[in-house]
């Protein structure tokens, strides 16, 4: 057998030769040789460091703000991420040690089985129309399929070690931390909108056009919702709140109070009720009921804000003002106005909907294909000169399928049969996640932290479908890479069960051969 360092040499030096090459091709405007020297080299990653924990890919790809605009075919980094995770099971698993496929708990696979069938049945002639034809859509059903391939693969695979389930939520805050930079940026330098769009579409339109001298309403920025989220979560699942007063943890105090404020100063309603909602949910799982004395200190936090603004003691920016419009109070005008829009464009988008849309979507609803054409040519039509209630508009949203509308978007792409698959899945996944944390004794055990942390962003991502603007599209892909680290925490939690039960055996010698009661690898 060919040694492993010799191995290890020969690609160093095929890659010291292939990278000089690659990059002088690129600055010359060939960019493809860097880009397949780059793949070549994350899948080298992917078989010779990551291994196992390659299950955990798509949650990490999920993290990933935005789409790598120099990549070909539209990729993201979940559908490359999750690509790789299925070709390292295939080769390693499937064809080199012949392992079986597992489905994982079937209240998880029956759910995704359902819903992956809908997908399937919708999505079989994907390619056939693809000359000449103006039909869109099918690039995310086909993330649907992959994201229900990654789910299986996932749940087949052996459960890396602990260490690596300890530091996940670290390493997808910090996944989400700096792809959130590009809009982040561009928030506060919007000249550099067209540099950085190069590299990311994460970037802050309204800023630069509002730079430019453009009518634009009021700029809400995401990157700073997503970075009060991402860092309220991980604070909270590993720094309970008893914890706060040693002064070595002060910090996390002060940090998170900085949360709330980017999460304020996003402009999303809906972001900072759910940042509320987690708080208490993680509090709860540290503390149990007693978590519920914490919600008079928050509503009154939150009215002492308000009359703190109402007052003039504190000058809100227009965008914490949109946040938090929703109090009681006197606001500014700008903000009032754009988040009442905002409600009823989504109303008026439900009214049309079901007025003209709701009769032909009765079981496993219409699909994901939409004609990009008819799309166009309401938009010209709402430029022209839109009718009092947008209708133009909503129908080129409606047509396009951006409902902004949760319901709707389960109800016509996957139907009455998909919507209630895709609600018992959220349902079961956090039944289970509520189940690890309820269990738990020692609150001090090493993977505590990720349960408190997977139940909080579960919750976010169902409950934040259903309260912001939902989309089953990449909602569904979203929901598959929880369930993965689910059905491995699952694995952990019943090894860890079967071990507790036969350790009083082994120990007082009941038992000739211990190793006969425990399931062993084919």
């Amino acid at each position: 057998m060919i040694d492993q360092k010799l191995i290890s040499a020969a690609i160093w030096i095929i890659g010291l030769i292939l990278i000089p090459y690659a990059s002088t091709n690129a600055l010359e405007g060939t960019p493809i040789y860097l880009l397949i020297v780059g793949g070549f080299s994350f899948l080298l990653f992917v078989f010779f460091v990551l291994k196992n924990r390659v299950c955990a890919l798509p949650l990490l790809g999920m993290f990933f703000v935005g789409k790598l605009n120099f990549l070909p075919f539209g990729l993201t980094a979940m559908a490359i991420f999750t690509i790789a995770m299925i070709i390292y099971f295939f080769f390693d698993y499937f064809a080199l040690k012949q392992r079986s496929l597992s489905t994982g708990p079937m209240y998880l696979f029956i759910p995704i089985l359902i819903i992956t069938l809908i997908i399937a049945y919708h999505n079989r002639t994907v390619g056939l129309h693809a000359l000449g034809s103006t039909t869109e859509g099918s690039a995310m059903a086909l993330m649907m399929l992959l994201g229900s391939f990654a789910y299986i693969c996932g749940a087949s695979m052996s459960s890396p070690p602990n260490i690596f389930w300890v530091r996940l939520p670290l390493y997808c805050t910090l996944m989400g931390l700096v792809s959130s930079l590009p809009n982040l940026i561009t928030t506060f330098f919007p000249q550099s909108a067209p540099y950085l769009y190069l590299v990311s579409d994460a970037v802050n339109v309204d800023a630069y056009r509002e730079s430019l001298g453009m009518d634009t309403d009021v700029a809400r920025i995401g990157s700073l919702t997503l970075l009060g989220n991402y860092l309220e979560v991980f604070l909270l699942a590993n720094y309970p709140i008893h914890t706060w007063w040693r002064p070595h943890r002060w910090w996390v105090p002060i940090l998170l109070t900085g949360c709330l404020i980017l999460t304020v100063l996003g402009g999303f309603r809906g972001a900072v009720v759910i940042f509320g909602a987690i708080f208490i949910m993680a509090t709860w799982c540290y503390y149990s009921w007693r978590s519920v004395f914490i919600l008079p200190t928050a509503i009154v936090a939150a009215y002492g804000l308000s009359l703190g603004a109402q007052s003039g003691l504190v000058e809100l920016p227009v965008s914490m003002q949109r946040s938090l419009s929703f109090l009681p109070g006197t606001w500014d005008a700008t903000a009032v106005e754009s988040a009442t829009a905002s409600n009823e464009f989504r109303s008026n988008i439900a009214k049309v909907y079901e007025r003209e849309e709701l009769y032909k979507s009765p079981w496993i609803g219409n699909g994901f294909t939409f004609d990009a054409k008819v799309q166009e040519m309401y938009e010209d039509m709402a430029r022209k000169g839109d009718a009092e209630d947008h209708y133009y508009m909503i129908k080129s949203f409606i047509v396009s399928k951006t409902y902004h509308v949760g319901w709707i978007s389960l109800y016509d792409m996957i139907g009455l049969i998909g919507g209630a698959a895709f609600v018992a899945l959220g349902a079961s996944m956090l039944c289970l996640a509520i189940y690890f944390v309820w269990k738990q004794a020692d609150f001090n055990a090493p993977l505590f932290p990720l349960k408190v942390w997977i139940l909080c962003n579960i919750f976010h991502e169902f409950a934040g479908y259903f309260a912001l603007f939902g989309d089953i599209r990449s909602a569904f892909p979203n929901m598959c890479a929880y369930a993965i680290v689910l059905v491995q925490l699952h694995k952990i939690e019943r090894d860890v069960s079967l071990n507790s039960t036969l350790a009083p055996f082994q120990q007082h010698g009941d038992t000739p051969n211990p190793s006969k009661l425990i399931p062993q690898p084919a």
